[in-house]
């Protein structure tokens, strides 16, 4: 498993491929499992997007992974008014072996372990007891009451550093994937002569809705990501997020930051308003996934591993906890084996 994962990065790192499956539930993904009658004029495919480095991935990003069925609050946009999340067709955990942040450290997970994890909280989504799990880490909450009805989690690496790059590859290599989808060529298959005159099926537009923390939104409209130009900033985020462009959504989840100075809704309000001068309010969807979760941090995890303080077991999902144990991640350097 190793060898294969550091094979699909290695060929994502040298340019061989722009993204890399790594664990798919069928071979129709992004499309339901089982075909349906194609329609004339198809509906867009909402494709939620969960970039990160899980490093390790936590019950905040198990959250944001069950979105719309992990949601405790109504919706609203950074204005405040309410905004409804769009149906999603599938999912997608995604890793970028480029970081605009944070370069590997010593103690840090590799690659090829984060996607182990990332497999794993893949399958968690899938499972019917996933809202359970979050409803056990947060007193006095109950098992969110819809469930997913076809999760269609996949699990992919990519080599680009920011959101912008993200969304402009994804959009070109799933246009890819759908059209030869829809001519009934999944993407491992070699292809296959159509008959002559014949049309492919028309394919669903993909339409991406990213999952990110305010920490990460505040991060998006940092012009020191765009070479310190706003100018590049506003050209950079209409490519990204208007329908004119990508026509990319972001959907943040409110996020409490243990021992800041700034409130969550002082930080909310400030944010808003920097995001409404370069992003139209209705492209992006805040939502709340709890309080308690909605703390949890990979760093945490990560600190109190190292301190041995096993607290961080009550932070991931039990599946990742086991994995965290069987590698020895995260441990000070006298306690690993």
């Amino acid at each position: 498993m190793s060898a294969h994962l550091e094979g699909l990065i290695h060929r994502v790192k040298q340019g061989l491929s722009a993204v890399e499956l790594v664990h798919v539930p069928h071979d129709r993904w992004p499309l339901p499992a089982h075909a349906a009658q194609p329609a004339p004029q198809p509906e867009p495919l909402h494709i939620a997007v969960l970039d990160s480095s899980f490093n390790p991935p936590t019950l905040a990003h198990l959250a944001l992974a069950l979105v719309p069925a992990s949601v405790r609050a109504p919706p609203t946009d950074v204005s405040g008014a309410p905004r409804a999340l769009p149906a999603l067709g599938a999912r997608l955990l995604l890793l970028s072996v480029r970081n605009a942040d944070k370069s590997l450290k010593a103690h840090d997970a590799t690659y090829a372990q984060r996607l182990a994890m990332m497999v794993r909280l893949a399958q968690d989504v899938a499972a019917p007891r996933a809202q359970q799990v979050l409803a056990d880490a947060q007193p006095g909450t109950h098992a969110a009451q819809s469930a997913l009805d076809d999760p269609n989690v996949a699990v992919a690496i990519i080599d680009e550093p920011t959101f912008v790059g993200k969304s402009q590859v994804l959009h070109e290599w799933l246009q890819t994937r759908l059209a030869a989808l829809g001519s009934g060529q999944a993407a491992q298959h070699a292809p296959q002569e159509q008959p002559r005159g014949s049309l492919s099926p028309p394919v669903p537009k993909p339409e991406l809705d990213f999952l990110v923390g305010i920490d990460t939104l505040e991060r998006i409209i940092a012009a020191r990501y765009y070479g310190d130009s706003e100018d590049s900033m506003r050209q950079s985020l209409r490519q990204f997020l208007s329908a004119e462009g990508d026509g990319s959504r972001l959907v943040c989840a409110r996020r409490i930051t243990p021992g800041s100075a700034e409130s969550p809704e002082d930080r909310e309000r400030r944010v808003a308003k920097a995001s409404c001068k370069y992003i139209e309010p209705e492209r992006v969807t805040m939502i709340d996934i709890g309080e308690v979760v909605e703390s949890y941090s990979s760093s945490e995890v990560r600190e109190k591993i190292s301190q041995l303080d096993t607290a961080w077991t009550r932070m991931v999902p039990p599946s990742i906890a086991d994995y965290i144990r069987s590698e020895h991640l995260y441990l000070p350097s006298n306690e690993q084996h």
